[in-house]
């Protein structure tokens, strides 16, 4: 059975209410109850802040839907604060980061469970610090870091047995139950979810039980016991049900919906797993409704109905991919918060050292007549010292400046070089829109086959342009080597020939074998790629563009030709100037830059080259490089 992606966990709040009383831990959860709660609180007066808070967390512990959860709980933040109660400010962070886990924002979900540990450890809270660490582990296991996961649980656990607090210790019981079938140790699994179900039998908790069963259900159907795993996803499924836990029905409707494609039997696998998405599109659940749809993908796609598998697979690989973009873009914040820290940091530390300057200054006034001159000394050395400080913050900031023109530079070349081979997809969706039409399956098979190769190209284009990212410090290096140029224009003319090919352009390469350029490869590379997109993007369908060298005076001219639409003699004169926009629309409407002629030019007189551009209107362009040749003299001569 294909496994769940997401299992279901339980939240754990154990927190003081009040100074000396323990709040007992909440696993029920009923939206009928807390739809009733807010009517109430949204109508009724209260005379006190406390009353209000307590009121404000029996609605989050009783509704399943997480943007609800997470208004209600910035209010009840707002209030500790107000109350200025440490444990209820703890408590209000822990369902705010809960919160934000069931919405899947797993970075800021981390910070706020980290500042409600801050609150707790302040109290010597011991039932509320293990509760954190369950939800420690919670968030390690989202992002599959089972080695922090599992030490995580294994504290919480010694501490609620060390309280005697048995519902929290069977909430981690199951959620290290889980943690073990997520790594697919499944003997393990059962066993902690078999102690979370006897004591969760005890506390008569509905909504423990129902979690536990469901995730029996999940681990039995992993070891193909199809039958136990039926009993207990149904058992779990008629208890949530009647509680209205929606996300926790979208995750065991998927997993029932697998029960039954392994068994083969597609109509109840189908009724199932609609339920899923239903209910994730519903709620904003983006992992369910990524999940659903690739399980939908596969049961339409093993019924015959292609067009719906198209569909829905096409639907799980945009979740799949925004989900991971925010991935991408929260890694780039955090770098940018380091480097922000490190600022402030310098900042901090200079007006520390001006401050004890200061100090110094004032009890030399108060020295006698006799430590004059002692003084005097003290000041002029200060005066130098605050002259070279000077001259080092000017330094730092002419530096800082040149970093944030190479960033500028270098996100224009990621941004210029990337819009050629995405552009490409354009053209597969129609061609895939056209051949599903037709159900000619021949071809839409062999444009799979062209769709991996351009994405295998784009993930290397990727890897390169991100090991450049990482080897640049402040600037742009020219570390000169043999490039084998004649490898360089195969790998470009099949990174744009996705690009080419859904215009119909003929790519030729008459470069000759052993053809050797001494040059820098990453800058000579985006040079090429620059002149190759900017070649296909201003040539009609069905046009060519060449590539060709030849060897002349110790140098390799390059040429890039193409039978395009030609430049006004008007715009050559200005082409490469640097405070002149070219952006223009390519013949089928591809969008530019402006940027990527001026740095072609700047990258080739980096690499001691220069360039030459021959244009007719109407017939075509001719952009000539030329670039130093490689010869083993130059290889052994040292580089500046």
């Amino acid at each position: 059975m294909c496994p769940s992606r997401h299992l279901v966990r339980l939240l754990l709040v154990a927190f003081l209410l009040f100074p000396g009383l323990i709040g007992q831990i909440t696993l029920a959860q009923n939206q009928g109850k807390a739809d009733s709660l807010v009517r109430i609180y949204e109508t009724r007066g209260f005379d006190h802040d406390s009353i209000r808070y307590n009121a404000l967390i029996e609605i989050i512990e009783n509704s399943t839907k997480s943007g609800e959860k997470l208004h209600y709980a910035k209010q009840a933040l707002e209030i500790a604060k107000i109350i200025d109660d440490p444990l209820m400010i703890s408590r209000a962070y822990i369902w705010i980061s809960r919160a934000q886990n069931l919405k899947g924002e797993l970075s800021p979900a981390l910070d706020n469970l980290l500042k409600a540990l801050e609150y707790c450890e302040k109290s010597n809270h011991t039932l509320g610090i293990a509760s954190i660490y369950t939800n420690l582990g919670d968030l390690y296991s989202i992002q599959r870091n089972s080695q922090k996961a599992i030490p995580s649980y294994r504290k919480a656990i010694m501490l609620f047995e060390q309280e005697g607090e048995t519902a929290s210790l069977a909430a981690t019981m199951m959620n290290m139950g889980d943690e073990y079938l997520r790594s697919e140790i499944l003997d393990s699994a059962l066993h902690y979810f078999g102690e979370a179900k006897i004591m969760f039998d005890e506390l008569n908790s509905s909504t423990g039980l129902a979690y536990t069963l469901g995730n029996m259900g999940i681990a039995y159907g992993r070891q193909r016991k199809y039958d136990k795993a039926e009993e207990s996803l149904n058992q779990a499924i008629e208890i949530l049900t009647h509680l209205e836990d929606r996300y926790a029905l979208a995750v065991f409707f998927n997993a029932m919906g697998g029960v039954f494609q392994q068994k083969e039997d597609y109509e109840k696998a189908l009724d199932y797993t609609v339920r899923s998405f239903d209910i994730a599109l519903a709620d904003g659940l983006k992992e369910q409704i990524r999940d659903a749809s690739l399980k939908l993908s596969e049961i339409y796609k093993a019924t015959g109905n292609f067009e719906k598998a198209y569909t829905f697979q096409e639907n799980y690989m945009v979740y799949r991919d925004s989900i991971s973009d925010g991935e991408t873009i929260q890694r780039l914040a955090d770098l940018k918060t380091e480097y922000e820290v490190s600022k402030k940091q310098t900042q901090v530390d200079l007006l520390n050292a001006q401050k004890q300057r200061q100090r110094l200054v004032a009890v030399g006034l108060g020295l006698t007549l006799i430590l004059v001159v002692s003084l005097a000394y003290v000041l002029l050395r200060n005066f130098r010292q605050k002259v070279r400080t000077n001259q080092l913050l000017e330094e730092q900031k002419a530096e800082l400046e040149a970093l944030n023109q190479t960033k500028d530079k270098f996100f224009s070349i990621i941004s210029h070089d990337l819009r050629g081979p995405v552009n490409s997809f354009h053209g597969f969706s129609g061609l895939i829109k056209s051949y599903v039409e037709s159900k000619d399956l021949e071809q839409l098979q062999e444009l799979t086959g062209y769709m991996d190769q351009s994405v295998d190209q784009l993930s290397r284009l990727l890897d390169n342009l991100l090991k450049w990212a990482v080897h640049q410090q402040g600037d742009f290096p020219n570390r000169p080597q043999k490039l084998d140029f004649k490898v360089m224009s195969e790998d470009l003319l099949k990174t744009f020939d996705p690009m080419a090919r859904a215009k119909r352009i003929n790519l030729r390469n008459t470069v000759a074998e052993g053809t050797a350029l001494w040059v820098d490869p990453d800058s000579t590379m985006t040079i090429f790629r620059n002149l190759i997109h900017n070649a296909i993007k201003f040539t009609p369908e069905g046009g060519f563009v060449e590539i060709s060298a030849k060897s002349q005076k110790g140098r390799v001219e390059v040429r890039i030709a193409d039978s395009g639409i030609g430049i006004p003699n008007d715009q050559l004169e200005t082409l490469f100037h640097p405070k002149t926009k070219n952006n223009t629309w390519g013949t089928n409407g591809e969008k530019g830059l402006g940027v990527g002629l001026r740095l072609v030019r700047e990258f080739t007189e980096m690499n001691g080259g220069e360039i030459e551009i021959n244009s007719t209107v109407g017939k075509g362009t001719v952009f000539t490089v030329k670039l130093p040749l490689f010869v083993p003299e130059a290889a052994k001569a040292p580089t500046s």
